[in-house]
Formats: structure tokens, sequence, C-alpha cells
């Protein structure tokens, strides 16, 4: 990495081995701030990978009866865990016939009589599908007006040049973005991963 080795050393060497900081070590989560733009260190939650994230999210937020809408197929957890809570998990089924891109019309029927989450990946694991800036804006209006959290699992995004939801996240009150360094840094035995939270 260019350091110093000794210097290195000598600096952890001297590193006090005690709890470390509940929310996360201040300058882990500057440095993921510097990775986007217009991100305080507030809105970044540190998760033990993208799994400890999902099972984090769901347990803060998911409580029994509560209705959340899953696209299938996805990440198992983004429907098993809200299940497994006792919520009323809603299926919104991916076809070739669209690319395997949301049915925005089929969502709104599924949120008309309430919905507490909506979760999304994109691009979509595993058929790969990538939903453009247009459907990410529109599903994000669906949200709005129900009142649901947005979910979007993004772990495979830094792969695309698709559009990233971290950008709406200072115009959006209810939006949750998940990310990992597993995929995109070849770091999966680091088990880590956070959550982007917007900030109204």
């Amino acid at each position: 990495t260019g350091e110093d080795k000794e210097a290195f050393l000598s600096s952890l060497c001297a590193r006090r081995l005690t709890y470390g900081d509940i929310f996360g070590q201040p300058a882990f989560l500057e440095g993921i701030c510097r990775l986007y733009r217009d991100l305080r260190p507030e809105q970044v939650i540190p998760t033990h990978g993208a799994a400890g994230a999902n099972h984090h999210l769901f347990c803060s937020l998911v409580e029994p009866g509560d209705k959340v809408i899953s696209v299938l197929p996805t990440y198992q957890q983004l429907y098993s865990i809200p299940d497994s809570l006792g919520a009323q998990v809603e299926l919104l089924p991916l076809s070739p016939d669209n690319g395997f891109l949301p049915d925005l019309a089929r969502l709104e029927e599924l949120a008309q009589e309430g919905v507490k989450l909506i979760c999304l990946n994109n691009p979509n694991n595993p058929t790969g599908s990538l939903a453009e800036p247009g459907t990410v804006a529109a599903t994000l209006e669906a949200c709005s007006r129900v009142g649901a959290v947005l979910v979007v699992d993004e772990c495979f995004l830094p792969f695309t040049d698709g559009p990233s939801c971290k950008g709406l996240l200072q115009e959006y009150p209810n939006l949750i973005v998940l990310r990992a360094f597993t995929k995109l840094y070849a770091m999966a035995g680091l088990r880590l991963g956070y959550l982007l939270c917007s900030g109204g």
C-alpha cells in the first residue's frame, strides 16, 4: 500500500486491544463516505458482510404482520428473513418477457393495501438484469406514494455502468442501499458490508 512498514507496525503495536467503536471506526466511516458524494458518516452502518447487513436491516425494521414485497428470483435473504420474522411476504415475479425487470404496475397493485418494505436488487442476482434510471425513479415514486422503505441491494452494481440509488439518498427519506466489499474488492474473508441510509 506504499506505507512505511516500521511506522505501520509501531502504530499497530501501540493500539489498545479493547472493544471497537460501537457504530464503526470513524476513519473507516469517513473512508466509505469518500467513495460517494454528499454522504455523512452517520448515514453509514458497517455490518458483518452483506448477509449481516440484510439480517440487521430486517430484524430492525420488520415485525410480525408487516407486509414486505420482494422481487423473485433474487438473493434469498431478501424474502426468507422477513418471512422468518412473521412478515407477510408478497413476491413480485420477474419475467424474461420484460428483461427480468420489475413490473411497476404489478408493484403498485401489491402495495395498494400498505407495505413496510420493498426489496430490489440491482443488478438482479441471478438474472443480471439492470434497471435503468427511469425504472429506479419510478420505483422510488411508487414507494413514496405508499410510505414504504425501499431497500436496494447493489452488491454487484460496481461491475456495471448502471445507475446507483446512492445518489438519491438525500432526496428520498426512506431509502437504504446495501453494499459490500466481497465482490468488488475480492475480500470475502474479511466479511465486511455496509448499509447507506437516507439522510431524511
